[in-house]
């Protein structure tokens, strides 16, 4: 049954599902911790967490599961309770309890099957890959399948490297809470080297000029900032990327730092998608 044979009623109802699939719950726990669990953690994180819990007339520090909280306990938490505590709670979000979506997940895949379907397509995967690299759902399964049978004799040489590692650390087992912190621990062994020592030496403003420079290097695309009223907050920044004539091909937004309202992670998403049009001319991005 294609799209136009549904009536008016049943197009709008596949529209909303369709909608809401992609938009079903999230949450982010938070836990207060007022020991001295947090040994080995870096003291900038360590004032993140403090200013969390006093931004909630609490005393100690608050973790929460949002990435830019959970990453450093994970690498650098001396205490193993700690880390398997928060690793738990993190890759258990939305598992039980009033914020479970374990109901929902089948209803999501239907519904983009039922898409697709309607669409002409085999399954989702064909659909949402068609005007990508690989074209196809069968081709993203070939090449992932490829991809792991060449690397992973590297994998395993990594692994057998941590464990002996974790061994020489006092730990009977590898676990998956333990991984990072082996491996951060690891490379501060052999390299003498930790994040937190790089971090000074590549500025959030040394790292974009050295960006654009490179972009207009190798592909000719200029990159400026430009002040304008209409952004969401005052971190917010606007570029505009032009050719090496000055035609405008696009502008983009960046907000790098996080907060309690933005979503978390590094994402991207488009407003507006340019691009050549029928007449010749050109529709920025």
């Amino acid at each position: 049954m294609s799209s136009e044979e549904l009536g008016p009623t049943s197009q709008h109802r596949r529209k909303r599902d369709w909608k809401r699939s992609g938009s079903r719950g999230r949450y982010s726990s938070r836990n207060s911790v007022r020991t001295s669990r947090l040994a080995g953690i870096p003291e900038g994180t360590r004032l993140r967490f403090q200013d969390a819990a006093g931004e909630k007339d609490l005393e100690g520090w608050i973790l929460t599961l949002d990435f830019p909280s959970y990453e450093p306990v994970m690498k650098y938490a001396e205490d193993r309770a700690l880390r398997e505590e928060i690793h738990r709670a993190y890759v258990g979000r939305c598992r039980d309890g009033e914020f479970d979506n374990t109901g929902i997940i089948p209803q999501v895949l239907s519904l983009r099957q039922e898409m697709a379907r309607l669409l002409g397509y085999r399954h989702f995967p064909d659909y949402r890959l068609e005007q990508a690299m690989a074209r196809s759902g069968d081709r993203a399964v070939e090449f992932e399948r490829d991809l792991a049978q060449r690397t992973r004799p590297y994998w395993e040489t990594d692994v057998e490297m941590l464990r002996d590692h974790a061994v020489a650390r006092g730990m009977d087992t590898l676990q998956p809470w333990d991984v990072a912190f082996v491996a951060e621990s690891l490379r501060k062994d052999r390299f003498d080297i930790t994040d937190e020592i790089l971090k000074p030496c590549f500025p959030l403003e040394a790292v974009m000029t050295g960006l654009f420079q490179l972009v207009e290097r190798i592909f000719g695309l200029v990159v400026q900032e430009v002040t304008i009223l209409e952004t969401w907050h005052p971190d917010v920044r606007y570029y505009e990327v032009q050719d090496e004539e000055g035609v405008w091909l696009g502008s983009f937004y960046t907000d790098w730092l996080p907060r309690k309202e933005k979503r978390q992670g590094a994402w991207m998403n488009d407003f507006l998608t340019g691009g050549p049009q029928e007449d010749g001319s050109f529709k920025p991005h």
